[in-house]
């Protein structure tokens, strides 16, 4: 009688967890961020988008570049005046620069995650909808995930919903 209990437990055991697995679908994030051409849209607005910003800090860098060559060239046969000047002038160009590094590196950040969190919208959304269609209960990220078969990977799937 016991042996027929626990042969009966693990049955339902069994039958529940592979009825779980079927309900599970798995999502290669780094895929769809490779393969979607929404984040080649963004990358290519932000990069128009501060491009502007781009070249004036190069152009603050080669000028501080510049005058620092200049300096290491000519300090030995430079007036202590005109040395003293060169030497406020770089410090105040490399000082100019980090503040607009700062900025820019800040604003860039900032900009790269409202548009990340404005992907992911339609990540989960696609995602979602292609597990109603599926009828899968729960969605992982193939990263987190030590085994899976590839018929759970519903990745084109979801990159075919977000077009």
């Amino acid at each position: 009688m016991k042996k027929l209990m626990v042969c009966a437990v693990f049955c339902v055991t069994m039958t529940s967890m592979s009825a779980m697995a079927g309900s599970v679908g798995i999502v290669n994030m780094k895929q769809i961020f490779t393969s979607s051409t929404k984040v080649k849209a963004i990358k290519e607005q932000l990069t128009k988008q501060f491009s502007p910003e781009k070249a004036n800090l190069d152009k603050l860098a080669n000028n501080l570049q510049s005058d620092i060559q200049k300096y290491q060239k000519n300090k030995t046969v430079m007036s202590k005046t005109d040395l003293d000047s060169l030497q406020s002038q770089i410090s105040n160009e490399e000082m100019q620069f980090r503040q607009e590094q700062g900025k820019f590196q800040q604003e860039v950040y900032t900009a790269q995650n409202e548009q990340l969190q404005q992907f992911m919208k339609v990540v989960k959304a696609a995602v979602q909808k292609v597990a109603v269609k599926n009828k899968l209960d729960l969605i992982l990220p193939d990263n987190d995930v030590l085994y899976s078969e590839n018929s759970l990977d519903i990745t084109k799937q979801v990159l075919d919903e977000m077009k």
